[in-house]
């Protein structure tokens, strides 16, 4: 062992890694109205988005998962990430071609210097992700977002649930997902046509914007919300359906199911609710409840914080046409972008 040890830490050392590092229960919110938004003169246009006032001062970022998945969403394909799979501490990065050369057994000789060398717990897996800059083209759904705010404030929905959806399934672009989802809301083709959508080989309704979001918001309010409130209540849960944990669990029902979401509570046994029951969703595995279920909220969140990041950053933030609209304890705030960035993105 020792010999098998000292032959991979070298070439450990010698590059294939690098950058190691380190009981109230609440109505439903109500519709929003949003006014006219006038266009600047000339140069700009205005456009809207969800401000979130439980993302900003919790230190979300400080969360190994989260910055895990935001150098994910900026890192291009040709790099990936070394990292453990529950809590997604970063161990280091390793450029792509040079992973996908190493056969099966230097892979597993690889992992398992790993495990020696930070004194991994057995069992633990480690992964190798790669960079998804090229899928999460967050500033290409910025226009969609502004869009859906009406879409779902006709179905009496929070739009924040609309911009969270836009910005990880499939961000600016149509795909179609492995199991079938499609469109800028990633519908299946049975809740499609539940909603009134017509899916055929001649006509695809998920690709229309408006359709599609009406459809998702709909999903939202007469099954992803309801089945949360009826699975926190079977667990004596209290909540309030504006607190970020219960929006992400809503997002988790969206995603997987509430079944499969009722089978991983069933593995916790909560006994509370809060942000420690979603962390504790992040680690856990039951039924259909699988990875790409653990990390949806996880994705969700480190996209708000992107979005958040791209506003502030690249736009200016318009105060001067009173740009904020209460939506219970959310502001639907207005921020200017020049026309020609506009153009470049239709």
């Amino acid at each position: 062992m020792k010999a098998l040890l000292h032959s991979i830490f070298p070439f450990i050392l010698s590059g294939l890694l690098f950058g190691l590092g380190s009981c109230n229960y609440h109505t439903p919110t109500p519709m929003v109205t949003v006014e006219e938004i006038p266009v600047e003169p000339i140069s700009t246009e205005m456009r809207r988005f969800i401000e979130d006032p439980f993302m900003h001062g919790r230190d979300w970022d400080e969360l190994s998962q989260l910055k895990f998945w935001r150098q994910i969403m900026v890192m291009p394909k040709d790099s990936a990430i070394v990292n453990l799979s529950q809590s997604r501490k970063i161990l280091g990065k390793i450029k792509t071609r040079t992973w996908l050369r190493l056969t099966e057994t230097q892979k597993r000789r690889f992992r398992y210097a790993l495990h020696q060398k930070f004194d991994i717990p057995e069992g633990e897996d480690i992964y190798v992700t790669h960079g998804r800059k090229h899928f999460y083209q967050i500033d290409k759904v910025l226009s969609s977002i502004d869009r859906s705010i009406d879409y779902f404030a006709m179905e009496g929905i929070n739009p924040w649930y609309a911009q969270a959806i836009l910005c990880i399934e499939s961000p600016g672009q149509l795909q179609q997902s492995h199991v079938g989802a499609y469109g800028p809301f990633q519908l299946m083709a049975s809740v499609a046509r539940h909603y009134g959508l017509t899916v055929s080989s001649m006509r695809d309704d998920r690709a229309n914007f408006g359709k599609s979001a009406r459809a998702a918001a709909k999903l939202i309010r007469d099954m992803c919300i309801p089945e949360t409130r009826r699975l926190l209540k079977r667990h004596r849960i209290s909540y309030h359906e504006n607190e970020l944990w219960f929006r992400l669990m809503v997002l988790h029902c969206y995603h997987a199911g509430a079944g499969n979401v009722g089978s991983a509570l069933r593995v916790i046994n909560p006994k509370e609710g809060g942000m420690q029951l979603i962390q504790k969703l992040w680690v856990t595995t039951s039924g259909g409840f699988q990875n790409a279920s653990q990390n949806y909220s996880q994705v969700a969140m480190a996209a708000m914080l992107e979005l958040d990041d791209l506003i502030n950053k690249q736009h200016e933030l318009v105060c001067a046409y009173g740009d904020e609209v209460l939506l219970g304890d959310f502001y639907v705030r207005r921020y200017s972008v020049e026309r020609e960035e506009l153009f470049a993105h239709h």
